[in-house]
């Protein structure tokens, strides 16, 4: 059975202070095999350029039809946070990481 190919971004909830200068934050629930190493920005969209090149029909801009959910994503990043590829099997796609908490995710395909 193939995957079907579709995309949203998540964004986890907002980062609460918990006024002694820590954040609560969204647990990570997928383990780091999962988890490719961290990617820059530019590494991404490059990445998704090389795989849409030649698609007919697939806008030619990074994450083709999903690009408005990468914007998204992109907007939500701070300087520090770290940008991964995840595959948990029925999913995969990129997510962002602040301090080692989940703060948003591009789901690019599931199955």
């Amino acid at each position: 059975m193939g995957a079907a190919s579709f995309a949203r971004a998540e964004q986890a909830a907002p980062l609460a202070s918990t006024g002694a200068g820590d954040t609560e934050c969204t647990p990570l629930t997928i383990g780091a095999p999962f988890i490719g190493p961290a990617q820059s920005v530019a590494e991404a969209e490059a990445e998704s350029l090389q795989q849409l090149k030649g698609a007919t029909g697939v806008p030619q801009r990074p994450f083709g039809f999903a690009n408005a959910a990468w914007l998204d994503l992109k907007a939500g990043m701070k300087p520090g946070d770290r940008l991964h590829r995840y595959n948990i099997g029925d999913e995969g796609g990129h997510l962002v990481l602040r301090n080692g908490c989940l703060v948003g995710r591009l789901m690019e395909w599931a199955r």
